[in-house]
């Protein structure tokens, strides 16, 4: 057992120095905890962290989560129709007098029209607020 412990402390005792590290260096971060790495930015600006916390800074957090989420469920619902044309075209292949089923593909393809033009203006949102222009890495 002893020579089991020797062993993990020898592979350890590398590491130590990187345990303590942020405690020398001041321009380390402290954390690798995404969540308190944000709120330890937020603290060198205390206006907006206050400013996030009325109804106002809530309700434009919230509105720009449920925008993201419908701007990913755009992209499915999408690509779901999609394959359901493409299907359509494969038994209009097999049933080629079926009108029955031309008639649901050029009724997918309208509204698949109309979903992509409202997709356009996400778009555009997504692009004017969302997407980052220049991804800038400080490394300190």
């Amino acid at each position: 057992m002893e020579n089991n412990n020797s062993k993990i402390f020898d592979h350890f005792y590398k590491h130590f120095p990187n345990l303590f590290k942020h405690h020398i260096d001041h321009h380390l971060k402290r954390t690798n905890n995404v969540v308190e790495r944000m709120n330890l930015d937020l603290e060198q600006y205390p206006s907006l962290k206050t400013r996030m916390k009325t109804a106002c800074g809530v309700n434009c957090v919230v509105k720009g989560m449920v925008f993201l989420h419908s701007y990913k469920v755009f992209q499915k619902y999408i690509t779901k129709i999609e394959k359901k044309i493409s299907e359509l075209d494969n038994k209009i292949v097999i049933l080629p007098t079926d009108e029955e089923l031309k008639s649901l593909k050029h009724g997918l393809i309208i509204h698949l029209r109309w979903v992509r033009k409202y997709y356009r203006n996400y778009q555009e949102i997504y692009n004017r607020f969302f997407r980052l222009s220049k991804q800038v890495l400080i490394f300190e």
